[in-house]
């Protein structure tokens, strides 16, 4: 069975995107960018909420002594 595509046509396949990659940096980038900084502000919110909630919990159990 004869493979789907050659080795030519990867290469040249290749060979174009990487010109793309290097012609459209900017883009590539911005997107890292992006996709960071939006990492970055999930880890920070749930770091937030952790805190909230274990500050909640740890009231919560202070109550329970004190009546208890």
């Amino acid at each position: 069975m004869a493979p789907l595509i050659n080795e030519d046509t990867a290469m040249k396949f290749l060979k174009r995107a990487v010109k793309w990659l290097y012609d459209n940096f900017w883009f590539v980038e911005g997107t890292w960018n992006l996709i960071r900084s939006h990492l970055i502000y999930k880890k920070e919110n749930l770091l937030s909420k952790a805190d909230y909630y274990s500050k909640a919990a740890l009231k919560i159990s202070a109550n329970m002594k004190l009546e208890g």
